[in-house]
């Protein structure tokens, strides 16, 4: 079985994008967990699940905290119930809430697991930090990690704690590599990020004042991505033709 962990912060306005996306580009039986801002969201979200596609809507409070620790928390006791649910050879991913699957995810799991047995999105090009937009592992590898989501003692932002473990135990994982990076400055986290053609990430998409691109650039990629699987192939031309 295959865990989806995602944390909705302020609406599940991401979460058909998602749900579509997963489902076109994962094919293996799979059960998502998502946390969801509001209680009346668990009735409305618990009619998407199908047979091989189970989705187990969630509410608890994370007592409004800074963004960064809500989103800790959410995700820790998400993955904790994939731990007390799940076996020990399944599979865990994690999502942020608008990013998903473009490409055969099953495939690129299979590889992953054959090989390194950790994958995930830097949070920085070539960082041994982790962005928790993506992330995969076992769920023996997470118990065994012991540490959880969290800002650890050096990488203070979500996925600091479960880097900080790797580099302390020598563990090597798989960065995925974006397709898109800013050739001037790599160090700069730019909205509509494609990584390897597999996984978009459209960066601060639940914000309600969009950090980066216009308003008018961001509805536009926006509907896109609601109409075209390929959109994310004609990025490019439209962050030229629309500012």
């Amino acid at each position: 079985m295959i865990y989806i962990c995602t944390v909705h912060h302020r609406s599940t306005m991401w979460f058909d994008i998602q749900l579509n996306y997963l489902r076109k580009n994962l094919k293996s039986a799979h059960t998502i967990l998502i946390k969801v801002p509001y209680q009346s969201d668990v009735s409305v979200l618990e009619e998407f699940s199908q047979p091989d596609s189970k989705v187990i809507p969630v509410h608890f409070d994370t007592e409004r905290r800074q963004p960064s620790i809500d989103h800790s928390i959410a995700l820790a006791r998400l993955y904790k119930t994939v731990c007390e649910i799940g076996e020990n050879a399944d599979i865990v991913c994690g999502f942020d809430s608008d990013a998903f699957p473009v490409g055969d995810l099953d495939s690129f799991i299979q590889q992953i697991m054959a090989k390194q047995g950790i994958a995930a999105m830097p949070r920085w090009v070539n960082s041994n930090n982790i962005h928790p937009a993506f992330s995969l592992m076992s769920v023996l590898t997470y118990k065994l990690l012991g540490v959880g989501w969290g800002g650890g003692k050096y990488f203070r932002d979500t996925g600091g704690k479960l880097a900080e473990k790797l580099l302390e135990k020598k563990i090597d994982w798989y960065r995925l590599k974006r397709d898109n990076a800013d050739k001037d400055d790599a160090s700069k986290l730019r909205a509509f990020g494609v990584y390897e053609s597999l996984i978009y990430h459209h960066m601060a998409g639940s914000h309600i004042v969009p950090r980066q691109g216009s308003r008018r650039l961001r509805d536009a990629v926006l509907e896109l991505i609601k109409t075209d699987d390929k959109f994310y192939l004609k990025l490019e031309d439209m962050k030229t033709s629309i500012k």
